[in-house]
């Protein structure tokens, strides 16, 4: 039964009260290349081919009126929409008699390219640098991956120095030339494109490698004996009981520097600690700390797995020996240590596991065999997997480096509650018992 308009405008020809409302309204979330929080609806829809001819179409977003439009138009772009949000439409006809009451609401979500990422955090390493970013507001779209860019010219970009693509990542390490210094960016990428550029990190210059005793830390000539004054390599004696000065022969008949240790690195025949360089990073809630520079009362990242007591090597009288299960690793939950002591010492050889160095009788986690256990670092094997903080996972040793004729200077580090702690690339605890001198 038609509805009749009673009033004074009703007619013969045409005497509904309103025009007949528009149908099949359709609408799309454009997202492509669409900067962050700058989204774009697409709203269309059919004029009803019945009744009344309207005179125009009010646009609604939720219950916002957002635009008039003449008949017989169709279509309207609504843009600047925050990226992420989700609206309803609705599409209402009207003529001079009134409103059709509006079509069916259609809901969509708003999505654009990510956000942009906040300027990296950039710390120096030996040959390498490690670049961290925080992820940023996705845009409504899940990040695929993150392209990264140093001030040099690498670039993890296909076709780049070091090329391989985007990474999930939001932590790297770059391999970088030694005493360089650089800058890095960065931006996310999702299914709708890139975002923008980040700001530049902060500047960091590569350190090169210090496990080696440098030229400049040998005896000075005048402390070296002839050489038939030379004991076998390891048994030299201090520089006191060396013959004095008018007993030297002249400089060409010195034994190469090769063959010397500075005087304040000896150590006992055979004397180790659980230590490790100067120069190996460990990871604290601000980045990566050289173990050179930490101090007591510093914070450091740390790690409890469920059925380990936190101060594993005090209750077992400092027993290295250790198997984990899989289950056990996947449940550890990351935790925050402090450093209570650290202990520097000379020590006999070193290993260098990609870019941490250790002294021989340090123990790292790793997976042999399928088996998840402590092994000594010199008993290393290149086909061993190493836990990898940022993957949270085993993974293959890159470089493994092991030398028993170096001196080097190492730290022994203890940290509380837990006994754990991350370098940049492995996960290794603290020595008990230890005589703290620092």
């Amino acid at each position: 039964m038609e509805i009749k308009n009673i009033g004074r405008k009703s007619s013969a020809q045409d005497n509904f009260i309103g025009p007949s409302c528009v149908t099949g309204l359709s609408v799309t979330n454009v997202p492509s290349g669409r900067a962050f929080n700058s989204g774009r609806i697409d709203l269309s829809w059919t004029n009803p081919s019945t009744g009344n001819t309207p005179v125009g179409y009010r646009v609604y977003r939720g219950v916002d009126l957002i635009a008039t439009l003449s008949h017989p138009t169709n279509t309207y772009s609504d843009t600047g929409l925050p990226s992420g949000a989700t609206y309803t439409y609705k599409v209402d006809a009207y003529d001079a008699y009134g409103f059709c009451g509006g079509s069916t609401s259609v809901g969509v979500t708003v999505t654009t390219v990510p956000a942009t990422p906040s300027a990296p955090s950039a710390t120096a390493g030996v040959n390498q640098d490690t670049v961290t970013w925080s992820a940023p507001a996705n845009g409504g779209s899940a990040i695929t991956g993150y392209i990264w860019a140093s001030s040099d010219g690498k670039t993890n970009a296909a076709g780049g120095n070091p090329g391989g693509g985007p990474t999930t990542s939001t932590s790297v390490n770059v391999s970088q030339e030694a005493n360089t210094a650089q800058t890095y960016t960065v931006y996310a990428i999702n299914a709708n494109g890139n975002s923008g550029t980040s700001s530049p990190s902060n500047s960091v210059t590569t350190q090169a490698p210090s496990f080696f005793s440098p030229p400049g830390f040998f005896s000075p000539p005048g402390f070296f004996a002839p050489p038939g004054f030379f004991s076998p390599p390891g048994f030299f004696a201090p520089p006191s009981f060396f013959a004095p000065p008018s007993f030297f022969a002249p400089p060409s008949f010195f034994a190469p520097p090769s063959f010397f240790s500075p005087p304040s690195f000896f150590s006992p025949p055979g004397f180790n600690y659980k230590s490790v360089g100067v120069s190996t990073l460990i990871r604290t809630p601000n980045g990566m700390v050289a173990a050179g520079q930490l101090q007591v009362g510093d914070e450091v990242v740390s790690l409890s797995i469920p059925g380990i007591p936190d101060n594993f090597m005090e209750i077992h009288n400092g027993e290295h020996f250790f198997t984990f299960t899989q289950e056990q690793i996947d449940s550890a939950e990351e935790v925050i240590a402090t450093v209570n002591g650290i202990s520097l010492h000379n020590s006999a050889g070193a290993v260098v596991v990609n870019t941490d160095i250790y002294s021989l009788d340090h123990f790292l986690v790793a997976k042999r065999d399928g088996v998840i256990r402590t092994i000594r670092s010199l008993e290393l094997l290149v086909t061993d997997l190493i836990y990898n903080y940022n993957q949270k996972d085993f993974v293959p040793i890159e470089n493994l480096e092991q030398n028993t004729e170096i001196n080097i200077q190492v730290y022994t580090i203890n940290v509380e509650p837990q006994d754990f702690f991350f370098t940049e690339n492995g996960l290794t605890f603290d020595a008990y018992p230890v005589q703290w001198n620092l």
